[in-house]
């Protein structure tokens, strides 16, 4: 059974588009055409909805919804950066838009940058702040407390 193949190469912009083919065989030939859209593979889309499921006093657990990927393989990063400092505090890549950020300062504020990124570049930032909660205190300071004792008279109290 002859086979036939399609390649292309060095294409240029205006090479891209919707690519119809048609099949023939002893049978017949095929009357609905088969549709290949070509696209250029380009930087991914930002990251949308990003989201504080879950914070402690050390720790931040954020999800996001990932967009176009630009039609290569995607990974994303995170970046934390202490409120008003230039300083990293932390990067992380995954293969998912889902991040666990563990050992965190209590009661710190975090500035967040969120990027999709592939072989042909980063998307637009996405930026989002966080605050992880205070620590707990030990309440053992000393208990100031007044007490008013009223008499009772024992013709109050029935057995």
């Amino acid at each position: 059974m002859p086979e036939d193949n399609l390649s292309a190469r060095r294409m240029t912009i205006s090479d891209y588009g919707t690519l119809l083919c048609w099949g023939r065989n002893e049978i017949g030939a095929q009357t609905e055409p088969c549709l290949f859209n070509l696209i250029p593979a380009g930087k991914p889309d930002p990251l949308s909805n990003c989201t504080i499921l879950n914070q402690t006093f050390d720790m931040l657990q954020i999800e996001c919804l990932e967009g176009y990927d630009g039609g290569l393989p995607q990974v994303f990063q995170i970046e934390l950066y202490v409120i008003g400092s230039r300083q990293q505090m932390t990067s992380i890549k995954s293969t998912s838009p889902s991040f666990d950020l563990k050992g965190l300062e209590p009661g710190v504020g975090y500035d967040i940058i969120l990027t999709a990124k592939n072989s042909k570049g980063s998307s637009d930032p996405t930026y989002l702040q966080a605050f992880t909660l205070k620590n707990p205190e030990k309440q053992t300071g000393k208990c100031v407390c007044v007490f008013t004792f009223v008499p009772i008279k024992k013709s109050t109290f029935h057995h």
